[in-house]
């Protein structure tokens, strides 16, 4: 096969993919390892303050991010020519910098009085104010990963970020345990990574592009992504809804269970990290040289890693909390399995997004975003005040899943020639069978003989997607030769 190939570009993932899953993924155990420590120290409520914190960052983030980032890197595979590919960083970083600074500066002045308005239980200072400013410091970064990615210098980027987290959790761990400083010094452990991120996207970033930037440029690059703010938006939205409906409907102890229930749930995407940030770039330089068999199998290599991490994580979720979490988080365990169920489908988003992006119908990615948020909002709304926390967590696998299932709908019409549904329909089956078993049935930590089980039940699961796929080993094996 030649180099632009299927054997190229799953050793690409296997080698930069894997590379970033490995450093990533482990910064994400150490967090785990950590976390039955913290689960000590910090209550739910504790874990509420925090989560808050995450989330209004999030929130502000929306407003500096109009699109801007997909559409520069949309742009930047539509030119050849080094200069406007460094002008296209330099004022992508130009914007970062000055954007946030100046809503920064206007959200520290109004904050003490929107504050209460919005929140039931959550002050402006110290919390709100110490978001402000972890957003501030975390935007720069979005450029820096975003040249590095465009440049398939991933290695680069997992090694610093691997290096911020332990700072990060070394902070945490200082403050919590040793300090007993409680959710404020867990929020306070988020700014030295933060900061040490910032610094070297300054000089990585000032390095690359030499100082070139122009006005006309960051307005092509926002007029270009416009289209792609509702998608932006409502995307991240679809990540902090839940908490804050939480937070007006209940309370932040509440929002604590959740997040805690969602930083295990999130498990495999730290796994299938890499092969998420690689998708955009292999995706476009396959489909503009005609490489639809590649983007077919790539796609089938995705969804079917994905999914296997999800069952077994699914699989084991019980015995995590029996052994080593606090009895007190003991009643995440159900909304642990749903959300799962819904991080198989926000990690698969990025395929149809992406052939929407390749399509330029960016328009389409926001309306399906948009649509996926109300009925986030609405199921929210209508769940929680009877199923409480576990309320939350459907509303979300269900707006993911509508997200995921319209995106492959509308693609599929324009993209037949690397569009396959079974690669998506075979997976989907055993994640629903595991759930219904985890959540239904499950309630005992795994002996012997329920071992036994849930291995034949992952050699059918692997077994079946192969032959329904019409993959064999051999063909797998070929795949990776030299």
């Amino acid at each position: 096969m030649d180099k632009g190939g299927t054997k190229h570009f799953l050793k690409l993932i296997l080698s930069s993919s894997i590379v970033i899953s490995v450093l990533e993924g482990a910064s994400k155990v150490i967090t785990l390892l950590l976390l039955p420590l913290f689960s000590k120290y910090l209550s739910p409520e504790d874990f509420g303050i925090f989560t808050l914190v995450v989330m209004v960052t999030t929130f502000l983030g929306l407003f500096y991010n109009p699109g801007i980032t997909s559409a520069t890197v949309r742009l930047f595979h539509d030119t050849v020519n080094e200069e406007k590919r460094k002008e296209l960083i330099g004022s992508l970083y130009v914007f970062y910098i000055f954007t946030p600074l100046a809503l920064s500066i206007l959200l520290t002045l109004i904050g003490p009085y929107i504050f209460p308005l919005i929140f039931k239980d959550f002050n402006f200072f110290p919390y709100g104010f110490l978001a402000i400013v972890l957003s501030f410091f975390m935007q720069v970064k979005n450029t820096w990963s975003t040249y590095l990615i465009l440049n398939y210098k991933i290695k680069v980027l997992s090694i610093y970020v691997f290096i911020s987290v332990l700072i990060g959790l070394l902070v945490a761990y200082v403050l919590v345990v040793i300090m007993k400083m409680g959710a404020l010094g867990r929020v306070l452990a988020m700014l030295p990574p933060a900061i040490f991120l910032f610094i070297v996207s300054i000089i990585t970033l000032s390095k690359y592009s030499g100082g070139k930037w122009s006005y006309k440029s960051i307005m092509k690059q926002l007029k270009f992504g416009l289209p792609l703010a509702g998608a932006v938006w409502s995307t991240s939205l679809l990540l902090i809804a839940d908490r804050y409906i939480l937070e007006i409907m209940t309370d932040v102890s509440s929002v604590g269970i959740y997040a805690f229930a969602f930083q295990i749930g999130q498990i495999p995407l730290f796994f299938v990290i890499g092969i998420q940030k690689l998708w955009s770039p292999m995706f476009y330089e396959n489909m503009n040289n005609n490489n639809f068999t590649v983007v077919k199998n790539l796609i089938l290599f995705f969804s079917f890693a994905l999914s296997a991490i999800c069952v077994v994580l699914m699989l084991f979720t019980y015995d995590f909390f029996f052994y080593f979490i606090d009895d007190r988080y003991y009643s995440a365990i159900p909304i642990v399995h749903y959300i799962v169920y819904g991080v198989f489908f926000s990690g698969l988003i990025v395929i149809p997004n992406t052939k929407l992006g390749y399509l330029k119908k960016f328009g389409l990615t926001s309306k399906i975003a948009l649509f996926s948020f109300g009925i986030n909002v609405i199921l929210n709304i209508i769940l929680i005040p009877y199923l409480n926390v576990i309320g939350a967590a459907i509303a979300t696998f269900i707006s993911y899943m509508c997200y995921f299932i319209i995106g492959l709908i509308k693609t599929n019409k324009n993209l037949n020639s690397v569009s396959d549904n079974k690669f998506f329909l075979t997976p989907l089956f055993f994640i629903t069978l595991t759930l219904i078993y985890g959540v239904f049935y499950e309630n005992t930590p795994t002996n012997l003989k329920s071992l036994i089980l849930k291995l034949l039940f992952l050699l059918i699961m692997i077994l079946s997607y192969l032959k329904i796929v019409k993959v064999n080993l051999k063909t797998i094996t070929n795949l990776f030769e030299k």
